[in-house]
């Protein structure tokens, strides 16, 4: 095949032919450190500025949070706060400001994992039973496996999260 022959690449079509990767971390309102939050938030930012995949920041909601004061709190969080983040590339000196949009969701709901290729989880330790009883009660995508990672200190984490 020629170069000549190869078709053209329709921009606004690559958007929906990315994969979703969403990173989950632990609500900063009820952990104990930011560490979670920053680690997704500079990892999602870096994922993001490679332009291969559209990005969705998971906040774990508390235990015993409904899906509906989980949704309030996650309308709160959006209207109070900024709709973007700074990230310093690897390869660069200045921050790059990314700002929310279609690719890039700051805050999104947990029903935002059923629609994701890739699923990082960097909840802290307190979380991870949790997290991994979320992730298990998520619908299968057909033959096509989600993929979970996780990025968390401690090596019995990741038996927490086979476990469910």
């Amino acid at each position: 095949m020629s170069i000549s022959n190869i078709p053209a690449i329709n921009p606004a079509s690559m958007s929906s032919r990315k994969p979703v990767v969403a990173l989950i971390c632990s609500n900063p309102r009820f952990a104990d450190s930011d560490e979670s939050l920053l680690l997704s938030q500079y990892l999602g930012g870096l994922l993001h500025i490679g332009g291969y995949s559209r990005v969705r920041l998971v906040s774990l909601p508390s235990a015993g949070t409904s899906k509906a004061k989980e949704k309030t709190i996650a309308v709160e969080d959006t209207e109070a706060k900024e709709k973007t983040i700074s990230v310093i590339p690897v390869d660069k000196t200045a921050p790059t400001v990314i700002s929310e949009s279609e690719d890039f969701c700051l805050r999104a709901s947990t029903d935002t994992l059923a629609e994701c290729h890739v699923i990082i989880v960097c909840v802290s330790p307190q979380d991870t039973t949790r997290t991994g009883e979320l992730l298990a009660n998520l619908p299968k995508k057909g033959d096509s496996p989600i993929g979970v990672f996780t990025l968390q200190h401690g090596s019995k984490n990741f038996d927490k999260l086979s476990a469910r």
